[in-house]
């Protein structure tokens, strides 16, 4: 999750929604590549598996609990 810009006193309460996390391990398969032009960037992805999508959903749950608003766009 990229929050953007934050402000200095909701940084530990940030750190803390990060800490409280937890999730079994998991195989990431990276088996795709590619890059964006501009600005020049290469990128490595892959599927995305269930357990790293609900960490991703739990994570914006808690980020929005302190009024840091969830990205729209779809995890990939």
């Amino acid at each position: 999750a990229f929050p953007g810009p934050v402000p200095v006193d909701q940084v530990e309460r940030l750190i803390d929604v990060a800490r409280s996390l937890r999730m079994p391990p998991l195989s990431l398969v990276l088996d795709r590549f590619g890059h964006f032009k501009q600005p020049q960037v290469f990128w490595i992805g892959g599927e995305v598996p269930a357990a790293l999508d609900d960490l991703v959903r739990r994570l914006w749950s808690g980020l929005e609990g302190l009024g840091i608003t969830a990205e729209t766009r779809p995890f990939h």
